[in-house]
């Protein structure tokens, strides 16, 4: 009886050593059969035309688009280096964050295909870590080195020069020079702004003026429209004075209120005359002789208007006191 269960306990022993061994041969025939598949699409991926790589793969590879870009950088990163090509996608790919440079030493200090996946990651994170706090350090050096180098710079730099007894006064004169010198830049400098500011202020004088002329110049012009109908209504009123004052309408009696209205109304719009000079100045002569005229109608009609005013009827006779 004995001898019956120890060999069925040696039959079943062996059998588990056997299986287990054909596991992990199947195992990494299977890892490796991704890294040699990661190796046809880094080859297929270079020949496929553009636009038709994602049907390819899914196609061809039977995976994502996200899977076959791992397995190829994998493959880019990895291919002379057998260590890394039996370990399996999902170990691979998270050895993928390790910094470049560091994967020998990495699988030197950790026994990779006996740890987890989590394992790896951690440990590779923790391996990102140490080379980012390296690299800082590193930084850190040079910025002192690079700050000392300057600091000693600026120390030779400031300290004064050993000159001969026989170059002293020389030096002492050729700094007395450059001193006169920086004063004389200094002040056409300054004065250069000054002139600058000067000019800015004149240009805008000058802007301003030609505003206010062509204003003025726009005032002149509409005061002439409004002369010229002045004129033509004093015309009418002159003939309608010749008719007598019998056949003017009652309404058109020219009283001391309408009078003043019309005189107010007159100098408010012409009142700019008399200063408008430079006006004037650089108005054409045909325009100055159109000026002239209505002035001389202004003038004539002042004058009538006053020997008007001074005329006296004495037993039926005008008299004009002049």
């Amino acid at each position: 009886m004995n001898e019956i269960t120890n060999t069925t306990t040696e039959g079943a022993l062996t059998i588990i050593d056997r299986v287990t061994a054909e596991a992990r041969i199947l195992r990494m025939s299977i890892n490796m059969n991704y890294f040699h598949m990661a190796r046809v699409l880094v080859e297929a991926k270079e020949v496929v035309p553009h636009g038709e790589w994602l049907p390819w793969i899914r196609e061809n590879a039977d995976m994502s688009e996200k899977m076959a870009e791992d397995l190829m950088a994998a493959y880019r990163r990895f291919k002379d280096k057998p260590q890394f090509q039996a370990l399996g996608t999902s170990k691979t790919f998270k050895l993928l964050a390790l910094p470049a440079g560091t994967e020998d030493a990495f699988m030197e200090q950790h026994d990779v295909e006996k740890m987890t996946v989590r394992q790896v990651a951690e440990a590779v994170k923790k391996a990102r870590a140490e080379e980012q706090e390296k690299a800082r350090q590193s930084i850190e050096r040079e910025k002192e080195l690079r700050e000392a180098a300057e600091d000693r710079a600026r120390e030779l730099e400031a300290r004064p020069p050993e000159v001969p007894d026989y170059m002293a006064e020389e030096l002492r004169q050729a700094q007395e020079r450059a001193r006169e010198e920086k004063g004389q830049h200094d002040y056409f400098a300054n004065r250069a702004r000054e002139l600058g500011n000067e000019n800015v202020a004149l240009k805008r004088e000058k802007e301003s003026w030609e505003k206010e002329k062509e204003g003025m110049l726009a005032d002149s012009d509409r005061l002439t429209e409004d002369y010229s109908k002045l004129q033509r209504e004093y015309s009418e009123l002159k003939s309608a004075q010749k008719r007598g004052d019998s056949d003017r309408p009652q309404s058109d009696e020219l009283t001391l209120e309408v009078f003043s209205a019309a005189v107010r109304e007159f100098t408010g719009l012409c009142a700019r005359m008399p200063y408008m000079g430079a006006v004037f100045e650089d108005m054409d002569e045909e325009k100055r002789r159109s000026y002239d005229v209505l002035l001389r109608s202004v003038e004539g009609w002042a004058e009538g208007a006053r020997r008007a005013l001074n005329t006296y009827i004495l037993e039926g006779e005008v008299i004009d006191v002049q």
